[in-house]
């Protein structure tokens, strides 16, 4: 279970510090959708949005989300070293050839992914430069 941390800014700052605000919070930043969220909250879908529309408040959830993100990725970076070792001594079994195969597979396969998925940062800093060119 991943532990969310609160953003610096305290909810209750916000104005809205009521047991209905801490659990919109809450579930908003735990991924809940805003219907579901005010119905988990105990309050009407019309005051969850009113409060979302709040700057600061929808700023806090983002900081908690990315909160929640960031604890996931790094577990996932702990724990694939620990993978990719497992599969490397897979690989180098010699008594079992088709799991020596599955390991290599799987390891490449994790390896084209993770650069597939790998964010194109030139790309968006090209695009970024572009955009802004077009706005001048």
């Amino acid at each position: 279970m991943v532990e969310a941390t609160r953003p610096a800014c305290d909810v209750r700052e916000l104005g809205s510090g009521d047991a209905e605000g801490e659990a919109l919070f809450e579930i908003l930043m735990l991924g809940g959708h805003v219907e579901s969220a005010a119905g988990g909250a105990g309050m009407s879908v019309r005051t969850a949005y009113r409060r979302l529309a709040d700057p600061v408040f929808r700023q806090q959830v983002e900081a908690g989300r990315e909160a929640i993100r960031d604890s996931i990725v790094t577990k996932l970076a702990e724990a694939a070293s620990d993978a990719i070792d497992c599969l490397r001594e897979r690989m180098d079994s010699e008594e079992e050839p088709d799991l020596r195969l599955k390991s290599a597979k799987a390891l490449l396969d994790g390896i084209v992914k993770i650069q597939n998925a790998a964010p194109r940062s030139s790309a968006k800093v090209r695009y970024t430069v572009e955009q802004t060119r077009n706005d001048c």
